[in-house]
């Protein structure tokens, strides 16, 4: 699994670290894939949008987000944000302070992780998190191989496509969905 880890970065201190690490060490010992800003990405960047970046593909890319919650820390509120925008998996592991009465971040945090993903992922968000120029559109009715109707009102569609890396698609690296719609509601060709 990918694990992208929300934690404390810039001002963290080293028992915050400590913990991180030792976290990020248990989980990569379990086998999953765990993206740690401070080790996965340069720091270093003038304008911070770089760093950004990064972190936008790795969110993207990643099956859940594990949170070491710290209230102080900036960018664990914009990457808090992403994964709400992303409607990732929150599993929160730990947090630095003593939450509040009233509404919270971190009332949030244990909200999202209780209902987990509770929404279906639109296209337009499907097309913000994996990006427009990493998805190749092809028109069935353009390509169509054949179709047939099978019991219980099931249609069997078959139809050609570019070349691919069949392996990428037998073992789910590639994925690929149908959507459709009527004619209509598309315009002109």
């Amino acid at each position: 699994m990918k694990i992208y880890l929300i934690c404390s970065v810039r001002d963290a201190n080293e028992e915050s670290k400590e913990k991180a690490e030792s976290y990020v060490a248990h989980l990569e010992g379990q086998g999953h894939t765990v993206h740690y800003p401070p080790r996965d990405v340069d720091q270093t960047c003038d304008t911070g949008i770089s760093i950004v970046d990064a972190h936008r593909a790795a969110m993207a890319a990643s099956d859940e987000v594990h949170l070491i919650w710290d209230v102080e820390s900036k960018g664990s509120h914009f990457d808090l944000g992403m994964a709400v925008a992303f409607n990732k998996k929150i599993v929160l592991k730990d947090w630095a302070y003593v939450d509040i009465k009233g509404k919270s971040y971190l009332k949030v945090i244990k909200e999202l992780q209780e209902r987990g993903r509770d929404h279906t992922l639109g296209i337009c968000e499907l097309l913000a998190m994996v990006g427009e120029d990493n998805v190749t559109v092809q028109s069935l009715h353009q390509s169509l191989a054949g179709v047939n109707k099978l019991k219980d009102g099931v249609v069997e569609v078959s139809f050609y496509t570019e070349p691919t890396d069949i392996t990428k698609i037998a073992n789910g690296d590639r994925v690929g969905f149908v959507c459709w719609f009527d004619r209509d509601k598309l315009g002109k060709e």
